[in-house]
């Protein structure tokens, strides 16, 4: 795949799971979607080889990190998030304006590598499986497809001038399920700098790396802290929006917040 146009699927191209349950089940003969049935709702993207228009997919090299990490975790472990979507994000190196069309992501989520989809997620029920192929929603939500959801949160936590680690940040979203839930299937989390403070507020770095994850180096605070202080700051934010104040600007009213919920649940 390596060098192919990445490609997208026109929305009618969602009838074909609602007539495909086999096929959102992975049973057997039916691992892939019959080309035929999917050649009308196939479209180039001319975009990937505009030398001016900057974009690029590798997708040799996602399915070889896709099939790497499919071995290396059980079917449903969240904790292949984080190594899927730092993938994603490498090997399609689009821009957000080209990665707002989610027909690209249909196409890798339908008919490129449907069985990370299946692996990733255990099948619960038609509607809810329907999701993690198809978007239902916006860019970044809960209703987002696999594929997408995985390249967005990549993309809004990829410190891109880091040349240790740009993906320090997505490694340490991805920690905690409780921390994507919250922050990322709201308005907030496709917010950049807001997306930043959260996790310098919320992550507790460790000095010592034996005592923690020698993957992201600390950990985040306790669930029931992350949900009171992500609630207040969004009702702080209906006072005095945070889309255009700066990171250290979000950073001292979350630090703020986050002392106060302690100091409450410590009286409690």
């Amino acid at each position: 795949m390596k060098g192919e146009n990445l490609q997208r699927l026109t929305s009618g191209a969602e009838e074909l799971l609602r007539e495909n349950l086999s096929f959102m089940k992975g049973e057997s003969g039916h691992e892939y979607l019959d080309e035929d049935e999917t050649t009308d709702y196939v479209k180039e993207l001319d975009f990937v080889h505009d030398s001016e228009t900057p974009g690029d997919a590798d997708l040799d090299g996602l399915e070889e990190e896709l099939r790497r990490i499919e071995s290396e975790y059980d079917q449903g472990d969240g904790k292949m998030d984080s190594e899927a979507a730092v993938a994603v994000r490498e090997h399609v190196d689009i821009t957000r304006t080209q990665a707002s069309d989610h027909g690209i992501w249909h196409d890798l989520s339908i008919r490129k590598f449907p069985w990370f989809v299946r692996h990733r997620w255990s099948y619960e029920g038609e509607a809810a499986m329907r999701k993690k192929f198809w978007t239902h929603g916006v860019a970044l939500d809960s209703q987002s497809c696999t594929f997408e959801r995985l390249w967005w949160i990549a993309e809004i936590t990829r410190r891109e001038n880091d040349e240790d680690d740009p993906y320090l940040y997505t490694r340490r979203a991805f920690s905690t399920r409780r921390f994507v839930f919250r922050v990322f299937d709201i308005k907030m989390g496709r917010y950049m700098p807001a997306a930043y403070a959260l996790i310098n507020v919320l992550f507790d770095e460790k000095g010592d790396e034996e005592e923690s994850d020698e993957v992201v180096n600390g950990e985040f605070v306790k669930n029931d802290i992350i949900d009171e202080v992500v609630q207040r700051f969004r009702k702080s934010g209906a006072a005095m929006p945070y889309e255009g104040r700066d990171k250290e600007s979000l950073e001292d009213a979350l630090g703020d917040i986050r002392s106060n919920v302690e100091a409450e649940l410590a009286d409690k």
